[in-house]
């Protein structure tokens, strides 16, 4: 079964424990992309941690830059594909250098190719919307792509879903009947 599910939320929302658990949930192969680096220790702690939520039977790819790329062989590959998460992709993307057209480019290419699927696709990302607004331009400017970014994914994701203080609120589609069927379309 093919799905797209987005999951949304602030800093220590509990977004990614919440897309780990529903990956769990399908019981099916899946693999966990990272895209953040480990750029100093407190990176490597909060790296450490979220490997512990995960089963050790998942497969890892670390993929800072080209998402999009390595999509189409991770949906062939795994039935569930987990992305955690678009803010630091943008952010790497900033600090590689792309104009923010390319990103955008970048992440609507992203998108055309998680919809093309066959796997069930998990994608997490930090809500700025409710930040306040940087005091500095590239602050600004990371702020202004990743809520362009999450606009472009919510539109096109079957599901969406909003953490708040770690509580899941639906605010686009409906993800138990994926839990009941699985992704073959087969009542488990």
């Amino acid at each position: 079964m093919r799905k797209f599910i987005f999951v949304l939320g602030g800093i220590k929302s509990g977004k990614s424990k919440f897309a780990v658990s529903l990956a769990k949930k399908l019981r099916e192969k899946t693999v966990f992309v990272a895209t953040a680096k480990a750029v100093d220790k407190e990176m490597e702690m909060k790296i450490k941690k979220h490997k512990s939520l995960r089963p050790r039977d998942w497969g890892l790819i670390e993929e800072s830059a080209d998402l999009a790329g390595l999509i189409p062989e991770a949906g062939k590959k795994y039935d569930v594909v987990l992305i955690d998460c678009v803010g630091f992709w943008i952010a790497n993307l900033l600090e590689n250098g792309f104009k923010d057209a390319k990103i955008i480019r970048q992440v609507r290419e992203a998108v055309k190719r998680a919809k093309n699927l066959n796997s069930v696709f998990i994608l997490v990302s930090n809500d700025v919307g409710s930040s306040l607004v940087s005091d500095n331009q590239i602050g600004r400017r990371f702020q202004n792509l990743l809520g362009i970014a999450n606009q472009i994914i919510a539109k096109a994701a079957d599901e969406v879903f909003y953490m708040q203080a770690g509580i899941a609120l639906k605010i686009k589609g409906e993800y138990e009947e994926l839990l009941i069927r699985g992704k073959n379309g087969k009542v488990k």
